[in-house]
């Protein structure tokens, strides 16, 4: 006869992603049924959840291995395949024509809102004692907002196609056009440190 293979599973390698999976499936009725946005609850059930919560604490209490997500990495490939989601809900509501002619919002009231955050945020980091390239840095990043929640919040809503939800998009747009110069110019920063 054939030889039989043995099959075991070893649950350990899946149990982060379970935690993922589990956490989504109480999360998503509850947070239906309140009225809440289902992308605030999941971004705080990470915060509890994750290594740095919870999951930090599995040396003192063992049985959050279960309950927590231990390693980030084994749900790498859940993240990865969230954002290529939210891309997809982007491309969704965004056309070249309709890019085309939300471009003075997009360089405009996008341009605007980073360029004055920046301003803002960069001041009040160097008040704080950083230098100019650290406060500059911080301020460019704290300037976005994250394309995600403000998406699903006006979907929900059903005001993307409104005047404030074009708007919004547009300063979206903008934000999410300026994370290349921003890596660029931590590149540089960086770099000259040898960091």
């Amino acid at each position: 006869g054939k030889p039989r293979l043995a099959t075991t599973i070893d649950i350990h390698a899946y149990s982060d992603a379970l935690v993922v999976l589990g956490t989504a499936g109480v999360l998503v009725p509850i947070v239906q049924r309140s009225g809440l946005s289902p992308m605030l609850a999941y971004l705080a059930a990470g915060a509890v959840l994750g290594p740095l919560g919870l999951g930090s604490l599995i040396d003192q209490a063992p049985f959050l291995y279960w309950v927590t997500v231990v390693d980030a990495e084994n749900v790498a490939g859940i993240a990865e395949l969230g954002v290529v989601f939210l891309l997809f809900l982007i491309g969704m509501e965004l056309s070249y024509e309709r890019l085309k002619t939300m471009r003075r919002l997009v360089f405009g009231l996008g341009g605007l809102q980073i360029g004055v955050s920046t301003a803002v945020i960069a001041a009040i980091a160097a008040l704080f004692g950083n230098g100019p390239g650290v406060s500059l840095i911080l301020g460019a990043c704290l300037a976005l907002s994250s394309t995600a929640v403000v998406i699903e919040v006006l979907s929900r809503q059903g005001r993307m196609v409104t005047a404030v939800g074009r708007s919004s998009l547009a300063v979206l747009l903008a934000q999410d056009l300026a994370v290349v110069p921003i890596l660029v110019f931590v590149a540089i920063l960086g770099g000259g440190e040898g960091t």
